[in-house]
């Protein structure tokens, strides 16, 4: 007798978000490719010259991590904060950036901002995070960075896309990526209650050659 598999439904944002702290317990990123070089500079040039850091803003960025992205960004800024839904890489990243600079780094819920006060920074920033969550759960990441940013800041995303097939974040363990539209976009940031400033797309073949791989970037007020 044949016994049939049960497809896994799609994931809430809080499955989702149990799902990668798992993930932190196992130690799965210790030993992550994109690890082991602490410092690249993947996405650094295209976040300066979408959010025209000055020396007087603070900066805010979610899933920061171990830290290597505001190690590249925190000279260039009076002060950032770090937000990850884990204790072990925010560690790391406090040890990697306290030469750097003023550096706060905080262990938030996975689900919101709350460990960040309204109208508190001048900049924020999620890079290759938000195509790790639901939709559901990016478009609520995309209301609470709205919500911490000051007057006149400015927000920046960026979302992975495929030219060949499409996909959405699972209820079953394992790094998962969703695929995300431009019309997606559209609509998660009316949901946010976010403006949309520009999107731009960004071929990612010198990353991945052949396969169709993108990432849409979203700059947001």
């Amino acid at each position: 007798m044949q016994h049939s598999v049960a497809t896994p439904s799609v994931a809430e944002p809080v499955q989702n978000v149990s799902h990668w702290k798992r993930l932190h317990d196992e130690g799965y990123f210790a030993s992550h490719p994109w690890y082991k070089d602490r410092l690249h500079d993947l996405g650094v040039p295209e976040i300066c010259s979408r959010l025209d850091l000055h020396p007087t803003h603070t900066l805010l960025e979610v899933g920061c991590g171990y830290g290597r992205l505001l190690w590249h960004l925190l000279p260039k800024v009076r002060r950032v904060i770090g937000v990850d839904l884990h204790e072990q890489p925010l560690a790391e990243a406090r040890d990697l950036l306290a030469p750097r600079g003023d550096a706060d780094m905080r262990v938030g819920d996975g689900l919101s901002l709350n460990v960040v006060e309204s109208g508190s920074v001048d900049r924020a920033v999620a890079f290759t995070v938000l195509q790790h969550m639901t939709h559901p759960g990016a478009t609520e990441y995309l209301r609470e960075m709205k919500r911490v940013l000051a007057p006149g800041g400015l927000g920046l995303v960026n979302f992975h896309d495929e030219t060949r097939e499409r996909r959405t974040i699972l209820d079953r363990p394992g790094e998962q990526s969703s695929t995300t539209s431009p019309a997606q976009i559209a609509t998660m940031a009316e949901r946010a209650g976010i403006t949309i400033e520009r999107i731009e797309r960004q071929s990612l073949d010198h990353l991945y050659p052949g396969r169709g791989y993108l990432w849409w970037w979203l700059t947001f007020s």
